[in-house]
């Protein structure tokens, strides 16, 4: 699978607000604005999942599509003897319904660090 780490220019548009859009139709995925932010509640049809380290897991799926097999693959392939391996399961997993992965590494260091992945799919949507 396709794995790209957004820029800050993609994420941070303009000073105090933080934007992750869709890199096929540049739909809003997350949107926030002085720390309040939000998911989009109807996004694109393109987004197939959120994943976030911070919390290990899987945010939420979008759509209706085989998820379930999805996520037991990625854990099978992420999980190592030191812990979830992210990146690795999403460059490794090949699956009909998510083909790229867009990801973002909030540092605030020293007092929080996470990576948020937005898995999609870019070809035919049918």
């Amino acid at each position: 699978m396709k794995i790209r780490k957004l820029e800050q220019d993609e994420i941070y548009p303009k000073e105090g607000v933080e934007i992750v859009r869709c890199p096929m139709c540049n739909d809003v995925w997350w949107y926030d604005e002085e720390g309040e932010g939000e998911y989009t509640e109807s996004p694109c049809s393109h987004l197939r999942f959120v994943y976030c380290d911070h919390d290990p897991g899987f945010v939420f799926f979008v759509g209706s599509w085989d998820h379930a097999t999805f996520e037991s693959n990625f854990m099978e392939i992420a999980e190592t003897e030191d812990g979830i391996d992210e990146m690795k399961a999403f460059k490794d997993l090949s699956h009909p319904d998510v083909d790229a992965v867009v990801y973002w590494d909030y540092n605030d260091f020293p007092l929080v660090q996470w990576s948020t992945y937005w898995g999609y799919k870019t070809g035919n949507l049918e």
